[in-house]
């Protein structure tokens, strides 16, 4: 069985459950014009990390200019994630027992690195990780393999050394693009979803650290 040397984790799904930021978002930016969207018709956007004001404008008969909205998006998701980003269950005792063991640690995100950075400064985890890549850092984001190997050169190590933790299909595809070794974890919003991952867990807790080339120990809070 190979073993792994560093771990690269995507960050909205896997690190914070981050979705029902977009959807406020969104639904703030419309109420200016009267409009929301309900949780049903907002599940096409989910793990999208973008919306298409331009379909929104047409759809809606919106007043103002996609780019317009599309600023305004931004700037209200980046209020969601300081307002309200909290790490998922297993993710603050997973993140400190690879530390311990000085296991190099990477975020690829397919968000924008505003986001990104208003989550990790929230959550205070910025000092965890040697290498952090986001959608708008790269030429093409997830599934390309893009993110992938720019986080893994950012660790300096080969990608095939790596694990990455993921929680949607683009990602899983990215990941398996650049070469790494694929965890694949169930969210509430992507339970049935088939994510064709190297191996699948429930819960962050689940995580193989048999896999990695160090001890590391991960204990339950509490």
């Amino acid at each position: 069985m190979s073993a792994f040397r560093a771990v690269i984790f995507d960050m909205d799904g896997v690190l914070l459950d981050s979705e029902p930021f977009h959807h406020a978002a969104l639904n703030e930016v419309l109420a200016a014009d009267g409009r929301s969207v309900s949780d049903e018709e907002y599940r096409p956007f989910i793990g999208s990390g973008e919306i298409r004001w331009e379909d929104l404008v047409r759809r809606f008969d919106l007043v103002g200019s996609p780019g317009g909205y599309c600023r305004q998006f931004d700037d209200a998701v980046t209020r969601q994630y300081r307002a309200r980003s909290r790490l998922n269950p297993g993710a603050a005792e997973l993140l400190a027992g690879l530390r311990e063991a000085a296991v190099p640690l990477g975020v690829a995100s397919n968000s924008k690195r505003r986001w990104v950075d208003a989550a990790i400064e929230t959550l205070g985890i910025g000092g965890r990780f040697l290498s952090v890549v986001a959608a708008d850092e790269v030429t093409k984001p997830k599934p390309a393999p893009d993110l992938y190997l720019a986080v893994a050169a950012g660790l300096g190590v080969p990608p095939a050394e790596c694990i990455a933790v993921e929680d949607s299909l683009p990602g899983v595809q990215s990941a398996r693009a650049a070469g790494t070794y694929v965890v694949g974890y169930r969210t509430p919003h992507t339970t049935g979803l088939d994510l064709p991952a190297d191996e699948v867990i429930d819960t962050l807790y689940e995580f193989p650290l048999d896999r990695l080339a160090v001890d590391v120990a991960l204990r339950k809070a509490g």
